[in-house]
């Protein structure tokens, strides 16, 4: 299934898998023009972006007969419009290819910015690519374009845009990976790329990167208080081959060096990383992530910049205390910051004899609460397996978190969507997303945006006779519609 990867490792092993950490898009062979004319058979939504009540800019894959090629499609006033595919696609430098589109950020209702990737001609079993960017304008989405600058970098030929985040129309950030030398199953090194105006500029590695990640780093997390003040953050492998976290910043345009924590490489033996980044307009940041000791124990932090640096990791209590046993992983996936000092952070974390379970812990005026599971979530799941797609607040203590749980069935197993919110402080009972049943055996959910308190859309994938498909939901007033598949597909 396309779509959001979750690979529950320790960052201990990291070593052994830095070449599936880099993004990679695969196609099946076959030009674009195979698709003209032609009807999709499949696709999925894997990112959104809400900008108020009822108005979200959704982006993803579609599939026409074995050519990937980019969805998008936007809500308006409470209701989803037809979805489709950009231009240009052919214009882009190397030919006929197939695309997609992997992240997705609006600025205002009808102004957004999208990335992916696109395969370039070459020989498909190579997975030649490169990355794209595309920009929506009142409610028009533009021609498909090649991020400038980075073809000279990409000698390895498979690139991406990871991540976007944009904060007025026509100016964004975005990142993503490329290999840093011709093999790109041994290395990635992270690029930047801004628009400004409507136009991008040139991408460009991460200042002073390369000189530490001895040729592997990944992008986790990218965040812009407002136009050209962002940050990013990720990790990078060490000289013994551990990952070891890191930041950038960048300020009126300008990204600074990279920013190292000796103090967690070394207590870190077994690796630590950056995992979420949320960042305020007036360029306070605040990030979480984790580091592993000596015994396998995983240790959650979070980091903040104020007034342009960064201060020292602070633990983040209650990990050890969670249910059922030691905790031998947790990973921060979702960082929700509605103010200033006020965060929620949900995540994932394995104990002994209770599987894959979810936690969530919040901050209060700059203080971090203790962790506790994510409740009701562990009685959905016969096998013990729970993942959290993402949390959002747009208050503080008002939230809302979408995932999916696993049952066993006689027939085998069953993958669905749970929702649940947080009113006031305290957390409802998850409950099946209204529809999600009719969708078939196997729902992921992959995307969450709230545009207010109550009002948010989640897109992902299902899987049916004619493989996977793509499926939308939206909360209004606090109360889930139906998942429905994307309708009204045009080529």
């Amino acid at each position: 299934m396309a779509g959001r990867m979750r690979a529950l490792v320790s960052l201990a092993r990291a070593a052994a898998v830095t070449a599936a950490a880099m993004s990679v898009c695969a196609f099946p062979a076959g030009p674009v023009s195979a698709a003209a004319g032609a009807r999709p058979d499949g696709g999925g939504v894997v990112s959104i972006s809400c900008t108020s009540a009822g108005d979200c800019g959704a982006v993803g894959f579609l599939d026409f007969r074995g050519v990937t090629q980019p969805l998008v499609v936007s809500e308006k006033g409470g209701a989803w419009g037809g979805a489709g595919t950009v231009p240009g696609l052919s214009a882009l430098p190397g030919g006929d290819r197939s695309a997609e589109l992997g992240i997705v950020s609006c600025s205002s209702a009808g102004n957004c910015s999208a990335g992916g990737c696109y395969q370039v001609a070459g020989c498909p079993d190579n997975l030649p690519s490169q990355a794209l960017v595309v920009t929506e304008r009142n409610g028009v989405w533009g021609r498909a374009r090649a991020v400038p600058g980075l073809a000279a970098l990409n000698t390895g030929r498979r690139a991406s845009v990871d991540l976007m985040s944009c904060r007025t129309a026509g100016s964004c950030t975005a990142a993503g990976t490329y290999p840093g030398t011709r093999n790109p199953d041994e290395s990635a090194q992270v690029f930047v790329v801004s628009e400004k105006n409507g136009t991008w500029g040139r991408a460009r590695p991460v200042p002073g990167l390369a000189a530490i990640d001895h040729d592997m780093a990944n992008d986790n997390a990218l965040s812009c208080g407002s136009p050209g003040n962002c940050a990013i953050a990720g990790w990078y492998d060490n000289r013994a081959g551990y990952p070891e976290p890191y930041v950038a910043s960048q300020k009126n345009g300008v990204w600074g060096r990279v920013r190292t924590f000796p103090a967690i490489a070394a207590v870190a033996t077994q690796g630590a990383g950056i995992d979420t980044l949320s960042c305020r307009p007036r360029g306070d940041c605040t990030g979480t992530g984790t580091w592993y000791d000596a015994g396998g124990t995983p240790h959650v932090f979070a980091i903040s910049q104020t007034h342009g640096t960064w201060g020292a990791a602070r633990p983040i209590p209650g990990f050890p205390a969670l249910p059922r046993g030691r905790v031998s992983l947790a990973a921060g996936i979702s960082l929700s910051c509605p103010s200033a000092r006020n965060c929620t952070l949900g995540g994932d974390y394995i104990s002994n004899g209770d599987g894959d379970q979810l936690f969530v812990v919040t901050e209060k005026n700059g203080t971090w609460g203790r962790a506790r599971a994510l409740p009701g979530v562990a009685a959905l799941s016969n096998v013990k397996m729970n993942l959290l797609t993402a949390i959002a607040c747009f208050t503080g203590g008002n939230c809302t978190a979408v995932g999916e749980y696993s049952i066993r069935r006689k027939s085998g197993f069953t993958n669905t969507v749970f929702v649940t919110s947080e009113k006031n402080g305290t957390w409802g009972k998850p409950e099946r997303m209204p529809g999600s049943a009719a969708l078939g055996t196997n729902v992921a959910p992959e995307t969450l945006s709230c545009g207010a308190t109550g009002d948010c859309s989640a897109g992902g994938i299902y899987s049916s006779r004619h493989g996977d498909q793509p499926f939308l939901a939206t909360e209004e007033n606090g109360t889930w519609g139906n998942a429905e598949p994307v309708l009204a597909i045009q080529p």
